[in-house]
């Protein structure tokens, strides 16, 4: 299944706290993102909300679009088990946060 942001079930509320929030804040304070989450992540080497990004930010290249960009960070949560209704929101937060520092990267719902 790929990436639809419309599936995000992370409240307003939630995003614009994680939005305002700083770069070092915990993994755990991304909408989304669960211990359970948390430790697959831990096991990759990921321990940082700046780590996160750059993971999906590696997925991003010249010849390819925000969908397909979306999708692989779709398939990257998926291959470390985060649960199925809660990556659309993780990528939704993440591409609007990321969107903050670099406009035009991300369009948000």
């Amino acid at each position: 299944m790929p990436f639809d942001r419309a599936k995000s079930q992370i409240s307003e509320n939630k995003k614009v706290a994680f939005l305002k929030a700083p770069w070092d804040s915990p993994l755990v304070d991304v909408p989304g993102i669960g211990p359970a989450t948390a430790k697959a992540l831990k096991e990759k080497g990921i321990t940082t909300l700046y780590q996160l990004a750059g993971v999906f930010l590696t997925f991003k290249a010249a010849d390819v679009d925000e969908d397909e960009w979306c999708n692989r960070m779709w398939e990257y949560l998926t291959q470390i088990g985060c649960p199925g209704g809660h990556k659309a929101g993780v990528i939704d937060c993440l591409g609007e946060k990321l969107s903050l520092a670099f406009p035009a990267i991300y369009t948000p719902q």
